[in-house]
């Protein structure tokens, strides 16, 4: 272009004429305008790839995932954050006409600049849509395989009774029901961190009541707080469960 340019500037200059000159430059731009449409027509989505990508993001998929590693810690919430910001960095045009570069190198519409951009699109959006289903079945069968720790089976007893069916159901169907249940995602939350079994005797809760003696409201309620107190100490009340042994 820069040659074709410096050829047209001087026959222009020696007054010659410079018809051949002025083909050879609208020949470089329409080659232009066909390589830079075809560039951004591989680096933007039309209006039925911006329908694809809001259906991405409002995936019951996605928001499980969301949920998910909001709530759990042991799970590579990075990947997740990987993933969005690969489907964020796909831009919606579909405007752009051969007329628009008429007078201008770049589209006005999204501003497309092919060396900026060089590496977009090496992934499609069938291929995050893959790997949004393979991100869930990571995580499902990571917290499925957690599950087989002696001491979190055990832990599922302590769980409210609505807990243990929603673990169980996951357990036995090995994969999320759409969408997820938030008392299952605080169920595994609280399994995975721990929780601690604490039990007290009928014998402890009999000497708490001073063995049949009057009490007053508060004489019971301090006697009941030291019993408490006893028996849990510091530990994480959002992580103890309190069993009558008997």
């Amino acid at each position: 272009m820069d040659a074709a340019l410096y050829d047209l500037s001087i026959a222009l200059k020696e007054g010659e004429d410079y018809s051949s000159e002025s083909r050879t430059i609208e020949q470089l731009k329409d080659e232009y305008i066909r390589l830079y449409m075809e560039l951004h027509d591989k680096s933007r989505l039309n209006a039925t790839q911006d329908m694809k990508k809001s259906g991405l993001l409002n995936d019951q998929r996605l928001k499980a995932l969301r949920e998910l590693a909001q709530k759990i810690d042991i799970l590579p919430n990075q990947v997740l954050s990987e993933w969005q910001r690969r489907l964020d960095s796909f831009i919606t045009c579909y405007q752009l006409k051969r007329e628009d570069l008429q007078h201008s190198a770049t589209c006005p519409h999204c501003k497309f600049r092919p060396k900026e951009e060089a590496s977009l699109n090496q992934f499609k959006l069938e291929t995050l849509e893959d790997e949004l289903g393979e991100l869930l079945n990571n995580w499902t069968n990571t917290l499925l395989n957690n599950f087989n720790d002696p001491t979190i089976k055990e832990n599922i007893a302590l769980l409210r009774p609505e807990q243990q069916e929603l673990v169980q159901q996951f357990i036995s169907q090995k994969s999320f029901s759409l969408p997820i249940d938030l008392r299952l995602i605080q169920a595994i939350n609280d399994l995975l961190k721990g929780i601690n079994k604490v039990e007290i005797t009928l014998d402890q809760i009999t000497d708490m009541m001073a063995n049949g003696s009057p009490l007053t409201v508060e004489e019971l309620r301090r006697r009941f707080e030291m019993l408490i107190q006893q028996t849990v100490g510091n530990q994480p009340t959002n992580r103890i469960r309190v069993m009558l042994k008997k």
